[in-house]
């Protein structure tokens, strides 16, 4: 996950971790975690009700959820 991206993404939409939190079911610390890539990460299911909940472009959720090497082809 991109942080600083995903940051600005609820910056902009007003939206706060722990309410980004309860919409996939977890508490506030759980989610920083996942957010740090300590512990669990997200799942596809976890992922998904952010990207429409924020209402995320495609290329936005990918750019901001997807980790891909951008010289691999």
């Amino acid at each position: 996950m991109k942080t600083e991206k995903f940051k600005k993404v609820l910056s902009d939409k007003n939206i706060t971790i722990k309410e980004v939190a309860a919409i996939i079911g977890v508490d506030d610390s759980t989610f920083y975690r996942k957010m740090q890539c300590k512990g669990k990460k997200f799942t596809i299911e976890q992922v998904t009700k952010l990207v429409k909940k924020l209402e995320l472009s495609i290329s936005e959720a990918n750019d901001i959820f997807l980790m891909i090497d951008s010289h691999i082809r």
